[in-house]
């Protein structure tokens, strides 16, 4: 869905888009040790100070790859790629999707490349709100989270993308109450 709302509102946009290039041997050090200080609590997320360390990172370079679930371009040219899980990652998750993001940012290496885990549902309601402990650990979430309305809105490229979307899923909802009823009963009646 976030790939079809992006292609309609943005320059372009890719899913599952296989990202291929250079990156410093200081910035893969970077990551990896990054990740590490996240990991055991010796770091906070900070998400200023890792883009700094990346986008000036210097000096020797080896290939570098990853997969990034939406990458968006904006009619403007800057690039926002999103790592997109559930609401309640798991640590391993979470360990894999900053390393995605900041992977992806080690190798475009510019001010107009941006990274971000994408959530499309916020159980929680509102950001400041949100809880599970394994995201708080890895990401800043005032500048690494998109998060529901947030996210839909930047991917619809509109302030109402979000609400309209719900409002979308309501008439089908509505639309097909009828016929899952239906379907519940007579599966309820099927003998196991």
């Amino acid at each position: 869905m976030a790939f079809i709302v992006a292609s309609d509102a943005h320059s372009h946009a890719r899913r599952a888009y296989d990202l291929t290039g250079s990156l410093p041997v200081l910035a893969r050090e970077f990551i990896t040790q990054r990740i590490a200080q996240l990991e055991t609590g010796a770091a906070a997320p900070d998400h200023t100070f890792e883009r700094q360390q990346l986008l000036s990172s210097f000096g020797a370079e080896v290939d570098g790859a990853t997969r990034i679930d939406l990458s968006i371009r904006t009619k403007d040219g800057d690039e926002h790629y999103f790592e997109m899980k559930s609401a309640k990652p798991n640590k391993g998750q979470c360990i894999e999707m900053k390393q995605r993001l900041l992977t992806a940012l080690g190798i475009r290496r510019s001010a107009r490349v941006f990274v971000w885990w994408g959530v499309p549902y916020n159980p929680y309601g509102t950001a400041s709100a949100y809880a599970h402990p394994y995201p708080l650990r890895y990401f800043d979430f005032k500048d690494d989270v998109k998060l529901g309305l947030e996210f839909w809105n930047f991917v619809g490229d509109d302030a109402g993308t979000f609400e309209l979307l719900l409002d979308l899923y309501r008439q089908v909802g509505l639309e097909y109450t009828l016929k899952l009823d239906e379907l519940r009963a007579a599966l309820a009646g099927r003998a196991v």
